[in-house]
């Protein structure tokens, strides 16, 4: 930790600024709360995600007897996480449309008259969380379809007896 503090004094003392220093000093530039929120959001859905992958494969190799790490909770781990992602679209989306379409610049270059009003469009790293819900949704459905008839489990053949069974027999 303390050679991220130098790095951030050496950083900040070049004129550099972290996004955090900017979210904070420059109002205008982002809404911090909603930063913060759609960052929470997206850590959240991969905490979820890492727990339904994990649970998918338990699922594989074992049959768990706990709710939350069969079948059930498969569901519950990818709805929390598609919903978080949904969450951190929807902030994001009132972020671009509070403040990012009307300037994503620092004070520093509106002072230089560089402009970038409605210039702004949703990034690839936007249309990803889009597709990690909607790959959720996919998961839940081959979930769904993979799970809807339950198998037959089959009874092991009883073992056959002998007249010879239990008799030890020496030559």
């Amino acid at each position: 930790m303390r050679g991220a503090t130098a790095w951030r004094r050496r950083w900040r003392a070049a004129g550099r600024a972290t996004v955090v220093d900017l979210a904070r000093a420059e109002e205008d530039l982002l809404l911090y709360g909603l930063w913060v929120a759609t960052i929470c959001s997206l850590g959240g859905a991969l905490l979820f995600c890492a727990l339904a992958g994990v649970f998918a494969v338990i699922n594989t190799a074992t049959t768990p007897i706990g709710a939350l790490t069969g079948v059930p909770g498969l569901y519950l781990w990818n709805t929390l996480a598609m919903l978080l992602d949904l969450g951190a679209v929807a902030l994001w989306a009132v972020q671009f449309h509070q403040k990012l379409q009307f300037n994503v610049m620092t004070r520093e270059d509106r002072e230089n008259y560089w402009i970038s009003t409605n210039m702004a469009t949703f990034g690839a790293s936007f249309w990803f969380v889009v597709g990690a819900a909607v790959v959720h949704v996919l998961n839940m459905t081959a979930i769904y379809f993979g799970t809807r008839e339950p198998r037959e489990k089959t009874a092991p053949a009883p073992m056959l007896e002998e007249k010879g069974n239990g008799a030890i027999m020496l030559y």
